[in-house]
């Protein structure tokens, strides 16, 4: 494997781990005050992968 597969492999994989205890916290936050659904705001996501046909 090439070096810049292996660190873009990495770059991915550091991002699952943040990203992963990150929802963890998040779940953990919105059981404790009983709701079951998280609201995002569009516009302050790095890629807004939600259409209005959607």
């Amino acid at each position: 494997m090439s070096e810049p597969t292996q660190a873009t492999g990495s770059i991915y994989a550091s991002l699952r781990a943040d990203i992963d205890t990150h929802v963890a916290t998040l779940k953990a936050a919105l059981a404790r005050e009983g709701i079951k659904q998280a609201v995002f705001d569009p516009t302050k996501l790095a890629q807004n992968n939600r259409s209005a046909a959607n």
